[in-house]
């Protein structure tokens, strides 16, 4: 089974590679992302795909696989979540809100929360859209390619959880 879930070591890292769908993806970076003013530590995050990328246009064209992974420190309740990715995709996707909410609704419909290392990881696929495991499950697909090529923006973009998370997911730290 093509399952593209990386597992962390035990000093905390991620592995330098990730094969999905018959290809190699290359551990682009890692970092963790921290929630409010006292810094609350929520997950620790690993972007990998095809080829080295330093920013969003990079990952975008020429498209390619990517692999956005989520190991949580702290736990986090499915309405949480869904609010944390509702406003995400609202802040990246600006005046083309519109054209998402059958897409955003997909995503939100296979948040079940999480507890402390629990993980969600999103594959995405030109041409196949993005495809969704909680843990090693498989919990949904989404084949919508500009949902891909925003959830992507969610992390990587101009309005990522935060600068650092995007910084170090694109290694330019």
């Amino acid at each position: 089974q093509d399952v593209p879930v990386p597992h962390r070591g035990a000093d905390g890292s991620f592995p330098a590679q990730l094969q999905w769908q018959g290809h190699t993806l290359q551990r682009n970076g890692s970092g963790l992302c921290e929630w409010g003013l006292f810094g609350i530590d929520l997950y620790v995050a690993a972007f990998y795909a095809e080829r080295p990328v330093r920013d969003l246009t990079a990952v975008l064209e020429p498209p390619q696989r990517t692999v956005i992974h989520l190991h949580f420190v702290r736990g986090l309740t499915r309405e949480q979540l869904c609010e944390a990715y509702t406003a995400s995709v609202r802040a990246n996707a600006g005046d083309r809100f519109d054209q998402f909410p059958p897409s955003l609704q997909k995503l939100l419909a296979t948040m079940e929360g999480s507890r402390i290392d629990d993980s969600y990881t999103f594959c995405g696929a030109p041409g196949q859209g993005l495809t969704i495991y909680h843990g090693n499950r498989l919990v949904g697909s989404i084949a919508d390619e500009e949902f891909r090529r925003l959830f992507l923006e969610l992390y990587l973009g101009d309005q990522p959880p935060t600068k650092a998370l995007r910084d170090a997911l694109l290694g330019n730290q």
